[in-house]
């Protein structure tokens, strides 16, 4: 037997093949200019499944969490509901009333993408350029005429716009198909949502106690209260924050898998999920902590 007779018996055999385009990395093919960088492709060292990215940033995060439920078990008392407390029901009522408003109009919005993606991106557009433009036109008859020039001012702005941005729209179609098609596929997509809702809002509640409770034994000590006021603020931008980001890191990593790696054993969403609130949490912890030193500091400005 000859040489290329022996080759041609261990390709029929499997255990020769020529490169294959499933050999390259998934952003080959998402990012075609990449591609002369992927014809020389190699692979990097796999991370391991175990490392847990930014660990102090993580610990630094639940040591200030901890914190706070400590202030909240040491301190927390019952808010006074009484009318020399000025809490008044109708605002509380107004309150609900617009958050269930809210709720309301993202689930109509929300059919609305998932029935008419492209009609409802223009819908969106041109309902900001007629608020705008009856702002200008509010202004004027009421008298406010700086407002007014802003707005006026704005609208062929914002109209230059839309014509700078109609050839995306199709681009905008086409990924939010994606997203529809990724809803579908794991409607748990949903639960998780509402879950990070429910956490974000008990996050928010216990904090508010804790400033509540806090504030009523610094009366006492005045001098502190701009301190205090400063770290609290910064906790509950932080905490809403890590939240937001761990939410993101698991629909982020369920799109991924379906998109990249559709075949692979398990719950996508488990998975995203435990890998965003172990592995992943340092990331989404020092991302909040960033953003969270952002806005306290322009809010310290601001009071300036």
């Amino acid at each position: 037997m000859g040489a290329d007779d022996a080759l041609m018996e261990e390709q029929g055999q499997g255990l020769l093949r020529s490169p294959s385009p499933l050999d390259k990395p998934p952003e080959c093919y998402a990012f075609p200019m990449f591609q002369g960088d992927c014809d020389e492709h190699v692979e990097p060292a796999p991370i391991p499944r175990s490392a847990y990215q930014d660990l102090p940033w993580a610990v630094a995060f639940l040591a200030n969490t901890a914190l706070l439920i400590g202030l909240l078990a040491w301190l927390g008392r019952k808010p006074d509901m009484s009318s020399e407390a000025n809490f008044n029901v109708y605002v509380l009522f107004a309150i609900g009333l617009s958050a269930g408003c809210a709720l309301l109009l993202s689930a109509l919005y929300l059919f609305l993408i998932f029935t008419y993606a492209r009609q409802a991106i223009w819908f969106s557009i041109w309902a900001n350029a007629a608020l705008l433009t009856a702002l200008g036109l509010v202004s004027f008859g009421c008298g406010y005429v700086y407002t007014g020039i802003v707005a006026c001012l704005v609208v062929p702005l914002y109209l230059f716009w839309i014509n700078s941005i109609q050839n995306r729209i199709q681009l905008a179609t086409e990924m939010i198909s994606i997203c529809i098609s990724v809803l579908r596929k794991f409607p748990a997509i949903h639960g998780v949502t509402a879950g990070f809702l429910v956490l974000s809002f008990g996050f928010v509640l216990a904090w508010s106690w804790t400033a509540y409770s806090l504030f009523d034994q610094l009366n006492y000590h005045p001098g502190h209260k701009w301190t205090v006021a400063g770290w609290l603020f910064f906790s509950l931008m932080w905490g809403l924050y890590v939240l937001q980001y761990v939410h993101h890191l698991t629909i982020a990593g369920t799109v991924s898998s379906w998109y990249f790696d559709p075949t692979e054993p398990g719950s996508p969403i488990r998975q995203a999920l435990q890998r965003s609130s172990t592995q992943l949490f340092g990331t989404a912890c020092f991302g909040g902590l960033v953003i969270a030193t952002l806005e306290t500091l322009e809010a310290v400005a601001r009071c300036c």
